[in-house]
């Protein structure tokens, strides 16, 4: 009755078990103990441990430990803009190894290679800059400009709300070089922002250039009619989107998963070409991904003027909108309680069970003609999950015909820093480009890892040709892991990505 995984865990853990002493019996002192190792092992083991040979050994692989401190500080602070004096110390314990006392490495984390922001925490002059920077570049265009929708009036649509009226009319009058619109989910930005647009377009005569952070956000904006946005990565990739947005008004949607580094590339690309910067999102949803909670940070220093959307409309049940009110206010227990009330939240702790309700409920949406989503906070419960759904949906003659196992690509989700490490490159893994690099790489191809050289050189091959990849171009590619995955007539397949 055991899934594969707990039954290989409970075979392991017995074959253990007959294999070893119990700790409980052990009765060895420290000094005895290192006895019966030594007598345990064979005298060319006992010879390599020898301090003479120990010291003669070439350590292969081993990262010079300036390079390690490089790598330590770029992993550090991809991310985050504020780490622990002992997350840094730990950092370079683990980029240096075999070349870093603990020691040294906590002497390093309290040095001047940082900026000690307070008590155990830590940053760096570069993180600092960035902010900065950001944040001057926003403050310095305050009351400078005309305002956008010059002067103009115009009629609102009558399906606006006040507080969506309101809105508009503060982006037609803004004369900061940046302006901000943030609202929980579901307060009617999308709508705001469709009247928004078609009054600049018709008052000031400019384009609106709609962007926004990720692939999934730009999808969402083209289902809402804004059919040319844009990512803002691919943005800052194109010269001509550059050149066709000069002297316009760039609208970046989502603004709350900004970086501060893309924020900073925003403000600094708008104040050197004439353009104009208008800001949406919800700083209460999720941050970016890179460092830096860049519309947090302007809000709270006052660098944006702003307005606020607060009434929910996508919850049409006033019971179920209270209780995502809630959530959005971080009152996350007292929004739960009232979901759990309205039955919208049931707790099953019985894995099997929990399993087999989320099939059955999957499955009778499925025969209902309405969307269901499953989420699991691993991999390894979506793996069990899509099992036991696929078993159901074969027997109830959903899933049917001859089974194909197809490859696949897995995303490892490695930083930028990780992949500049070559410990990262196992035999198999494969190498996506997404920009073009040196070495001849083309944007859109997929390179397997070969091997490792005895110098920690990570070399690649495709189609029986083999190249070495250069680590330090890492912010051009992705990393994947090579799996495979069952398909049968009848199976729903998500493609994430376009290669």
């Amino acid at each position: 009755g055991l899934d594969y995984a707990d039954a290989y865990a409970k075979v392991k853990h017995d074959l253990g078990a007959e294999s070893r002493e119990k700790k409980s019996a052990a009765t060895l002192d420290h000094d005895a103990q290192l006895a019966d190792w030594r007598a345990q092992m064979t005298q060319e083991e006992l010879k390599s441990l020898a301090h003479a040979s120990v010291r003669m050994a070439r350590s292969q692989g081993l990262i010079l430990e300036d390079k390690a401190k490089e790598m330590a500080i770029s992993e550090l602070f991809e991310r985050e803009s504020v780490k622990r004096q002992s997350h840094a110390a730990a950092m370079l314990l683990r980029r240096g190894i075999g070349r870093v006392r603990i020691d040294e490495a906590m002497q390093w984390a309290r040095s001047k290679a940082f900026v000690q922001v307070s008590n155990k925490l830590v940053t760096t002059n570069a993180v600092m800059l960035e902010e900065e920077g950001m944040i001057e570049g926003a403050r310095s265009g305050q009351g400078k400009h005309e305002a956008i929708g010059r002067g103009g009036s115009w009629e609102m649509a009558a399906e606006l709300t006040d507080e969506q009226k309101k809105a508009v009319t503060h982006i037609l009058g803004s004369r900061d070089l940046v302006t901000a619109i943030t609202g929980r989910a579901g307060t009617g930005k999308t709508t705001m922002a469709k009247q928004a647009i078609k009054a600049i377009q018709t008052l000031s005569g400019r384009s609106v250039i709609v962007l926004a952070p990720s692939s999934a956000a730009v999808q969402t904006l083209k289902d809402s009619g804004f059919h040319e946005a844009d990512t803002l990565a691919n943005f800052q990739d194109k010269d001509y989107l550059q050149d066709r947005a000069r002297g316009q008004i760039l609208w970046i949607d989502e603004a709350g998963l900004l970086s501060a580094k893309q924020m900073r590339w925003a403000i600094d690309f708008a104040s050197r070409n004439a353009c104009r910067v208008i800001l949406s999102g919800d700083t209460r949803q999720h941050h970016s991904v890179e460092r830096g909670d860049a519309l947090r940070v302007l809000e709270r220093v006052g660098a944006v003027s702003q307005v606020v959307l607060t009434k929910i409309f996508r919850q049409l049940d006033p019971a179920q909108r209270a209780a995502i009110y809630d959530l959005s206010e971080g009152e996350t227990a007292r929004g739960f309680d009232k979901l759990k009330d309205l039955g919208a939240i049931v707790e099953i702790s019985d894995p099997s069970e929990r399993l087999q309700k989320l099939s059955e409920k999957h499955l009778q949406a499925l025969k209902d003609g309405v969307t269901s989503l499953i989420v699991t906070p691993t991999h390894e419960e979506g793996r069990s999950v899509t099992t036991v759904v696929r078993d159901q949906m074969k027997q109830e003659g959903l899933i049917t015909g001859q089974e194909h196992v197809v490859g696949r690509l897995q995303k490892l989700n490695l930083s930028v820093s990780q992949q500049r490490d070559s410990m990262n490159y196992e035999h198999g893994r494969v190498v996506v480009f997404h920009k073009r690099s040196r070495g001849g790489f083309k944007v859109g191809e997929q390179w397997a890892v070969s091997r490792r050289d005895q110098e920690g050189t990570v070399i690649v091959q495709r189609n029986g040709q083999e190249k070495p990849l250069d680590l330090d171009t890492a912010q051009n590619f992705e990393v994947y892991a090579a799996a495979t995955t069952p398909v049968a007539l009848g199976d729903q397949l998500r493609i994430t990505s376009n290669f």
